[in-house]
């Protein structure tokens, strides 16, 4: 037998970079406008797809907000692992590390 994986099926590859792109551009324009200012057709133009992928991949502009807060707090909830594995026998190491 072969410890050979298979790769992600290319749909759900494409997918993520789909969805990765789209969230990219959501966040840059949060960063530029404020929530208030991002809209649907400036995600859409700046990831380069349609507004109806848009539509499509995330349902509503509050999907994406509720994405993108989930992105940066796995983000942060990763860096924290990675930093206390670093320091696993110092907690006090492990947190300033971490903040």
């Amino acid at each position: 037998m072969s410890d050979l994986t298979a790769p992600e099926p290319f749909q759900a590859t494409v997918r993520t970079l789909l969805r990765d792109r789209l969230l990219d551009a959501a966040t840059e324009l949060t960063c530029a406008h404020g929530w208030q200012g991002v809209r649907m057709a400036e995600i859409a133009r700046l990831a380069g797809v349609s507004r109806g992928t848009v539509y499509n991949e995330f349902g509503s502009k509050h999907a994406i907000g509720e994405a993108l807060i989930m992105r940066v707090t796995n983000a942060f909830l990763e860096e924290s692992r990675a930093g206390y594995e670093a320091h696993r026998d110092d907690i006090i190491e492990a947190i300033v590390t971490t903040t």
